[in-house]
């Protein structure tokens, strides 16, 4: 059975029947790799000559074979045969949230080995909610969660204007590398003024 839960944002996100309050600790999270997508309409400053070799080279000293790893959206432009590339040089097994530059289904994901899951989802843990997602979540008013942690991408260097009960993820904000969740939510405790999931 799916739970789904109703946060003060308005958003309903399900229970993820993937990931769980024991597996999640050593699951490795990151988001906005981007490869093959060198953009010429906006600034990305921190991405300067060699930065998809930096991300590869990263993900690879820390994630072994075995080891999985929850991407929080836009993976790799391009058709499938620079995709497919882009994911053989990666270690793990990758688990893709759908970003707003993930363009294909399932089946085209699974063909190159990334399962891709569809829509946010939360995981309950023993002190509270924590709710994985491509975008940061917000209302009508703009961003505004205090029940649970949102870790997220999207947004890239634009991290400043973003609450305490958020983590920017977007490889910007974590030196090219993947953060092991256990990591993430050590460091995030200890910086957050609620000292609490």
């Amino acid at each position: 059975m799916r739970i789904i839960k109703k946060f003060n944002t308005g958003h309903e996100i399900v229970q993820s029947e993937i990931f769980n309050k024991y597996n999640i600790w050593d699951t490795w999270i990151i988001s906005d790799t981007h490869f093959n997508h060198y953009p010429k309409l906006w600034d990305w400053p921190a991405r300067n000559d060699g930065w998809e070799q930096r991300i590869i080279n990263q993900w690879n000293i820390r994630i072994k074979p075995e080891d999985t790893v929850l991407h929080l959206g836009d993976f790799a432009f391009g058709d499938r045969d620079k995709v497919f590339l882009s994911r053989a040089n990666l270690n793990g097994y990758i688990f893709l949230i759908k970003g707003n530059h993930d363009k294909h289904g399932g089946a085209w994901y699974d063909d190159i080995n990334i399962k891709l899951i569809k829509k946010s989802f939360f995981v309950n843990l023993s002190d509270g909610v924590v709710v994985f997602s491509h975008r940061p979540l917000k209302d009508s008013k703009g961003y505004n969660l205090s029940e649970c942690l949102n870790i997220h991408g999207h947004i890239h260097e634009k991290g400043w204007y973003i609450k305490e009960n958020y983590e920017n993820i977007s490889v910007e904000q974590t030196d090219f590398a993947p953060v092991k969740f256990r990591d993430l939510i050590s460091s995030w405790r200890l910086h957050s003024w609620r000292n609490e999931v």
